[in-house]
């Protein structure tokens, strides 16, 4: 049976209410889920819900908050890493990091006070972030998101061989740069990229009086910028090196989110639980805003008291100033209907 009409809720104010509690949130999908509420039809639904809040409650009224500080959803991540054959960027997987870590004190954060909140003990307990996830993301990223040498054994080697050769080609363009320096052949004091492989500036005039390749000139036409022949076989390696790299980050890439499919279940699961904790606790914080408390619920009682209650719609809009909300007491009993 619905317990109310479809129109009821914006006739309460119950909007305005919502999108309150939506600012109260402290990630995407908490505020999604704030914004998408709607009053309870099922009185079963209700006491189960209401078991979680009245704990999210007392943890806020003594001033312990849930330590949920990563705002970003993880839903496109997720989605993306789910279909086989897809890699997940690495900014992507630090954001999946942050969130993991997040979710990992979350659950340390709730064991240490299972105790004193058994009914949220209990939906969290089951979903503690996957610990190999997180150091294998941990492996191959720095805290700045970038793939590090020790990634894998093959990348160390192929970046190990790109320093050694970027150092010889640039010790080699330098020494020609001197000598067209001396020559008067340039007046520029540093070797520059064109189309990603090293060059020299060289005077238009002088064209010709270094041996190689010209990539580029300037607006003006007055500077060449050439690639010696003596430069172009270490050039060359340098290009392959670094595809070589392009492609041993790929495949490290794939392994990483292979594994972040593998855990998909789990860390779906983790997700719905840590929005439903972030709802929790902004419903508590709207409640400790407004000065409410929950009511006594008993599932076969059908009388309504409600005493001295203040409309939450009117003390939003009152701010600073709610003394002025009438407060009102409605009693509704089989015999006393509306």
């Amino acid at each position: 049976m619905t317990l109310i009409s479809p129109h009821s809720a914006d006739k309460l104010g119950f909007p305005e209410v919502v999108q309150q509690l939506a600012r109260l949130t402290r990630t995407e999908d908490g505020r999604q889920m704030a914004m998408e509420v709607v009053p309870f039809i099922s009185v079963f639904e209700l006491l189960e819900d209401y078991k979680l809040s009245i704990e999210a409650l007392k943890l806020q009224r003594a001033q312990e908050y849930f330590p949920i500080d990563f705002s970003p959803s993880v839903s496109r991540i997720l989605g993306e890493a789910s279909i086989a054959g897809n890699w997940l960027a690495p900014d992507d997987l630090l954001k999946l990091l942050r969130w993991l870590e997040m979710a990992r004190m979350v659950w340390a954060w709730f064991k240490t006070r299972k105790d004193q909140v058994p009914a949220l003990w209990e939906i969290v307990s089951p979903l503690r972030a996957p610990d190999p996830l997180i150091s294998a993301i941990s492996f191959i990223l720095d805290e700045k998101g970038n793939i590090k040498d020790r990634a894998s054994a093959d990348l160390s080697k192929i970046r190990s061989q790109i320093n050694d050769t970027s150092m010889r080609l640039r010790k080699e363009l330098n020494r020609i740069l001197r000598h067209a320096i001396a020559q008067g052949w340039t007046t520029e004091k540093e070797i520059t990229f064109r189309n990603e492989r090293l060059v020299i500036p060289l005077n238009a005039d002088f064209k010709g009086r270094i041996q190689g390749f010209v990539h580029d000139a300037s607006q003006s036409g007055q500077t060449l910028y050439v690639e010696p022949q003596e430069a172009l076989e270490m050039n060359n390696i340098l290009r392959k090196l670094a595809s070589d790299e392009k492609k041993e980050i790929v495949k490290i890439l794939l392994e990483v989110t292979a594994q972040v499919r593998e855990q998909g279940e789990l860390l779906s699961a983790v997700r719905g639980v840590i929005t439903h904790l972030d709802f929790l606790g902004a419903k508590a914080n709207l409640a400790m805003m407004l000065n409410a408390f929950y009511p006594a619920i008993r599932k076969d009682e059908k009388d309504l008291l409600i005493l001295n209650g203040r409309h939450p719609q009117l003390l939003l809009r009152a701010g600073n100033d709610r003394k002025k909300v009438v407060p009102n007491t409605v009693e509704l009993t089989s015999a006393r209907r509306i």
